[in-house]
């Protein structure tokens, strides 16, 4: 067999293997980031679905505007919206993650700053795209399948 079969056999076995192992070293190389996200509905969905562990979050900067007491109504009412409408998957769970994320001050609400306007509307998050989560590190966009 000639040389160049040889390679493009090789090239095509490579090929067949390709998309799976492209998706393997992306999630190694996941694993070991720090994460800044951007949507707390979405984040805690990618917890659920195991593609973002919790301990890689350093925190989710939400455009929500609740109380951070913990008795708050605010966030309970929040809570059940979410629970019902993007966490049905494992509601229990999600509002566990919530919870502890909370205790420890991994929710980040800018709107509840004084010296902000609240009338400005959505926070910006240009360059992000269509990414929820920021690499803590280098600031880049991170895109989680």
């Amino acid at each position: 067999m000639p040389a160049t079969n040889r390679k493009l056999g090789v090239l095509s076995r490579l090929h067949a293997v390709k998309q799976p192992l492209l998706r393997w070293f992306s999630r190694r190389r996941l694993a070991k980031r720090s994460l800044i996200g951007s949507s707390l509905s979405a984040c805690i969905s990618c917890i659920l679905s195991n593609r973002v562990r919790e301990d890689q979050v350093v925190c989710i900067v939400t455009q929500t505007m609740c109380r951070v007491r913990l008795d708050c109504n605010d966030w309970d009412n929040l809570i059940e919206d979410y629970k019902r409408v993007y966490w049905n998957r494992d509601p229990k769970e999600a509002e566990a993650i919530f919870w502890r994320f909370i205790k420890a001050g991994k929710i980040i609400q800018p709107r509840l700053d004084q010296r902000l306007d609240r009338s400005l509307g959505d926070i910006p998050m240009e360059g992000w795209g269509d990414a929820i989560w920021l690499d803590a590190k280098t600031h880049e966009p991170v895109l989680i399948e």
